[in-house]
């Protein structure tokens, strides 16, 4: 199950800087929504994403950096980012911008 990390420290910082004030970081009882999104597995935290990166397309949740992950495994992409674009037959689609320094085939896949 996908869970959402929230953090709480002595640490944390008080704020955010925005229209003259500070904004508080955490809510009422010290807690700090990272919107990360995360699952433990045995005693190990895995972060797979942002929360609030997670959009829709066709009735699916798709989290761009799971398809980052899969394509930045193509020996050839230096480097890859997945955006959503809107999208008449499914609401919004994913698409990936590449950096690569030849042309990319399917060799390799």
């Amino acid at each position: 199950m996908n869970q959402e990390i929230w953090v709480r420290a002595q640490s944390l910082a008080l704020g955010y800087w925005q229209q003259r004030g500070l904004q508080p970081l955490a809510d009422d009882q010290g807690w700090f929504y990272t919107q990360d999104r995360c699952v433990m597995e045995q005693v190990e935290l895995r972060v797979f994403g942002r929360l609030d990166n997670l959009f829709f397309s066709g009735g699916e949740g798709v989290q761009p950096e799971d398809i980052e992950r899969v394509l930045a495994t193509h020996p050839q992409i230096l480097q890859v980012f997945v955006v959503k674009m809107d999208d008449m037959e499914f609401g919004q689609r994913p698409v990936a911008v590449i950096d690569s320094e030849q042309l990319l085939t399917l060799e390799h896949c």
